[in-house]
C-alpha cells in the first residue's frame, strides 16, 4: 500500500505543472540595432566596416545598385572588388563614397583613368591591388609608400 502510494505521487510529481522558470532570454538585437548602439560608444570605440564582395559575376549593373546602399554605410572604410567583374567603367558611381578609405581592385584597374578620377574626388583614398594592405588595427591613411617620411640613411 505504501508502495502505491509512492508511485501514485511520483506520477502527480512527474505529471505535474512544471516548476515555475526564468523568463526566456531577450531576442539579439537586429544588425541595425547593434550598428546603431555601438555608434553611440563612438568616444570608447572605432568602427569600421569593410565589405568584400568575391562573386565573379557581380558587374558594374550591381556595382550601380549597390552604391546607394552603401552610401548610407557611414563607418564603410574599405570595399574590395578585385574579384568581381566591374570594369573601369563600372568604378565611376563610387565617387560618392567619401568615407572610404580604401579600395582594392584587380590589377588590370589600377592605372585606369577610372582610379585616376576616384582618386581626385577622394583624396584619402587608396587604391590596391588584391592583398596590397594589410587590414586590421592600422588606419589605411596612415600607410605611405616605402621612403616617403623616411630621413634618408645617415653618410
Amino acid at each position: 500500500m505504501n508502495a502505491l502510494l509512492l508511485l501514485a505521487a511520483w506520477t502527480v510529481v512527474q505529471e505535474g505543472t512544471p516548476p515555475p522558470s526564468s523568463p526566456p532570454p531577450p531576442p539579439p538585437p537586429t544588425e541595425a540595432e547593434a550598428l546603431a548602439a555601438l555608434r553611440k560608444a563612438d568616444d570608447i570605440l572605432s568602427l569600421r566596416l569593410r565589405i568584400d564582395i568575391k562573386r565573379g559575376s557581380f558587374s558594374d549593373k550591381d556595382l550601380a545598385e549597390m552604391v546607394p546602399l552603401l552610401a548610407a554605410l557611414p563607418d564603410l572604410r574599405e570595399l574590395d572588388l578585385a574579384q568581381t567583374a566591374v570594369t573601369e567603367a563600372g568604378l565611376a558611381p563610387l565617387k560618392r563614397l567619401k568615407q572610404l578609405r580604401v579600395l582594392v581592385v584587380s590589377g588590370k584597374l589600377l592605372r585606369s583613368k577610372a582610379v585616376a578620377e576616384l582618386q581626385e574626388a577622394n583624396a584619402k583614398l587608396i587604391v590596391s591591388p588584391s592583398g596590397g594592405l594589410p587590414t586590421g588595427n592600422r588606419e589605411p591613411a596612415a600607410i605611405k609608400p616605402a621612403g616617403v617620411g623616411t630621413p634618408p640613411p645617415p653618410p
